[in-house]
Formats: structure tokens, sequence, C-alpha cells
């Protein structure tokens, strides 16, 4: 395993430091022990930085800036979970990125609304006016979307 270890990490040379943010300390040892071949093994990465926190709390209180912010939250109808989608929330990453950094979030269509998804788009457009949206479809229907941010026009 340590060979298998220093191989996929040579996968992700660029990045000087990987920092997770989970609130379940459940979920970090539960993933490498059944997908540490698709994350490169990252639990056991060096480079890797893990804070047991919510991730929209550890966005508001660092200091720090990153090159990539991903953020996979939970269903927006689960409770609290409104909070990912909100203004306040998207210019804090914002402000969080170095020049040229990249922000994405996954947004799950399933038992939302157009209104919704509606209001989720106007508000990440209205932080990342040049943002884009990638969506899988099937027969003309999504089961769930990226949203991709840049504090500045891609070029």
């Amino acid at each position: 395993m340590p060979e298998f270890r220093r191989a996929r990490s040579r996968a992700i040379p660029a990045f000087k430091k990987i920092t997770i943010c989970e609130i379940e300390p459940i979920v970090p040892p539960t993933s490498t022990r059944y997908f540490a071949r698709e994350d490169y093994d990252v639990l056991h990465n060096p480079r890797r930085e893990l804070s047991y926190d919510d991730a929209r709390h550890y966005v508001l209180t660092t200091a720090e800036k990153f090159d990539i912010i991903a953020s996979d939250p939970l269903d927006v109808f689960v409770k609290g979970t409104a909070a990912i989608y909100s203004k306040e929330y998207f210019e804090a990453v914002k402000r969080h990125l170095n020049p040229g950094g990249m922000f994405t979030l996954y947004v799950p269509l399933y038992e939302s609304d157009v209104p919704t998804v509606q209001s989720e788009l106007a508000t990440f457009f209205d932080v990342f006016p040049y943002g884009t949206i990638w969506a899988n479809t099937r027969d003309g229907q999504g089961y769930d979307m990226v949203f991709l941010g840049r504090p500045n026009r891609f070029e």
C-alpha cells in the first residue's frame, strides 16, 4: 500500500496543501476505506489538512485563500442547508479564492422545484457573473448540476 500512495500522490503534484472540511468524523476514514484509489488516498497524503467543522463556518472564519473550493452540501431541502446557497456564502467563498481560483457547488435537482433552482442560479450569478453551469441531462431531464464560478472572467 505505501507504494500505491506514493505513486498516486504524484498524480496531483501541483497542490502544496489539500484542505478537507468535513462535519462528520466518520466520513473521511470510511470514504478512504472504500474509495482510497479513486480519491488518491487523500486521507493519508502528507499535504492533507483535515478540519472537522461545518464548511460554511470554516469559510466564514478562516483567513486562508484557496485555488479551488469544491462544495458538496446536503440537499437544499435538508434543514439548515439553504445557507450554502445564499449570497453571503457565495461572497465569502469568492473572498477566499486566490486570483484565477475556482469554486464548484454540487446542486441536486431531485426534490427541488423550478423556483428554488431559479433562485439558486440567480444568487450564484449575482456573485459569480462569469460562472458556468454543468449538468447531466438524459432525455432532457437532469438530475443534478455543478455551478462553476471564478472571481473574474474565464480566459
